[in-house]
């Protein structure tokens, strides 16, 4: 959850550059506030929960290894253990997706509504920038074969969106505001404000339209995933109540258990 947020306020701080102030893609449920504390790798009947390369805890079938070491279960424990571990795994194909989806959207809306404003120059700049915060995000939340991957741990957060790619941002988004500001003060001089106005108007227009219909259907993919995880922080609380070495790892974090 935390990349598709990065995703989503990455994007929303280039459109901010628009002057004609078109509406952003956000998402926001005011009951759900569900983030993941550690990176998840999934495998058929297999779950690996690790930080910084350093593997928590897994499950392998119906079988738990909590650092390293099998914890012994009864039958009950074990078939709370396999749901857990099913329910999270088809829950990541659902993130990566919210991923790509969400920056499709951006790119869609970002590139190629801008673009009488930025010029073809502005344009390529501002559309390399945002494939570079695409392949970052390949590399937090993807699907390799039957491996699903989603890296949700701040060290892993901090590794792709590093000091280099904030200057690359800040950069493009600089560069950006150049251009349209240079291509709004060609206007001005040419006495074509009125025209200039109307451009403006349309672009706001069709960011809106581009952005609106594909943001609520990935607004209410979202919320589902909310509520799956919602419902699966319910199941890890049962497992850590049972099992004491679960305790100190905490995958999904809400508002109860935020860390």
């Amino acid at each position: 959850m935390k990349t598709l947020l990065c995703t989503l306020a990455i994007a929303g701080s280039l459109l901010a550059v628009n002057p004609a102030e078109a509406k952003t893609v956000s998402h926001h449920h005011d009951s759900c506030d569900i983030s993941l504390n550690y990176d998840v790798t999934a495998k058929p009947q297999l779950l690996s929960v690790a930080e910084d390369s350093v593997e928590r805890y897994r499950i392998e079938g119906d079988k738990l290894f909590v650092d390293g070491k099998q914890v012994k279960l009864n039958n009950e424990q074990r078939e709370l253990v396999a749901q857990y571990r099913q329910g999270v795994t088809e829950q990541l194909p659902k993130i990566i997706g919210l991923v790509d989806d969400a920056m499709d959207i951006a790119s869609d809306a970002v590139g190629n509504a801008l673009k009488p404003l930025l010029g073809e120059e502005g344009t390529s700049k501002l559309n390399q920038s945002l494939e570079n915060l695409h392949t970052r995000l390949n590399d937090l939340a993807y699907h390799r074969g039957d491996v699903y991957y989603v890296g949700a741990s701040e060290k892993s957060l901090d590794a792709a969106f590093n000091d280099e790619f904030s200057e690359e941002i800040e950069q493009v988004v600089m560069s950006s505001m150049g251009s349209i500001l240079m291509n709004i003060g060609k206007s001005m001089m040419n006495g074509d404000t009125e025209a200039l106005g109307a451009k403006l108007d349309r672009m706001g227009e069709e960011i809106e339209a581009r952005v609106d219909a594909k943001s609520k259907v990935l607004e209410r993919h979202a919320d589902e995933l909310c509520q799956s995880f919602e419902q699966l922080q319910v199941t890890e609380q049962q497992l850590q109540q049972q099992i004491p070495e679960l305790a100190k790892y905490t995958l999904i974090a809400g508002a109860s258990n935020k860390q």
